[in-house]
């Protein structure tokens, strides 16, 4: 199904489709595969896997697109816990269906078919609609709280303790003649 574009061409995101590391690779890859290009899905993941940094989570994804190649088309991929807060995703995979204005219509657990929620939403179906497949726990920790504990667990006085000397100490000086 085809998103409506609002007057600035923008096409609203309709889908979310979560997913999390602790699935099946293949499976995530044809998700990705299949919804590429698709500006009204995005794959969503929660956050990192315990002891994770984000580098290691844009390697993951870029193996789940590879090969990426000009002109390939790409999926939408967002880190967002509040979506798995929402809807209470403790296993995936899951579907959901949003309206226009942003507020969950439906969605589905062991489901990631845009065309079989269409239709349960066509027929008067709405919130959750059970679970119809294989799941997964999620693997990673609640993005939000991770930021959240890191946060809290820097030494903010330590980092501030030395900033001066430690950027000039790697700021380059120029020797310039005294001018009139």
């Amino acid at each position: 199904s085809e998103a409506s574009a609002d007057k600035n061409g923008d096409v609203p995101l309709r889908y979310l489709i979560f997913v999390s590391q602790s699935m099946p690779d293949s499976e995530v890859k044809a998700l990705a595969q299949t919804y590429a290009g698709r500006k009204d899905v995005a794959l969503v993941l929660r956050g990192m896997l315990p002891g994770q940094n984000i580098s290691k989570v844009q390697s993951w994804i870029l193996k789940m697109l590879a090969p990426i190649e000009v002109g390939t088309l790409i999926p939408n991929i967002n880190m967002d816990s509040q979506p798995f807060t929402e809807l209470g995703v403790s296993h995936v995979p899951v579907i959901a269906r949003y309206d226009d204005d942003g507020k969950v219509q439906a969605y589905a657990l062991g489901m990631t078919s845009i065309g079989w929620i269409d239709e349960k939403v066509q027929s008067g179906a709405a919130g959750n609609l059970g679970s119809f497949g294989p799941t997964v726990q999620v693997g990673e920790e609640d993005i939000v709280e991770v930021m959240q504990r890191r946060a809290a667990e820097y030494d903010w006085a330590g980092a501030a303790e030395g900033a001066l000397d430690r950027f000039w100490a790697r700021t380059e000086k120029y020797d310039l003649p005294r001018t009139q």
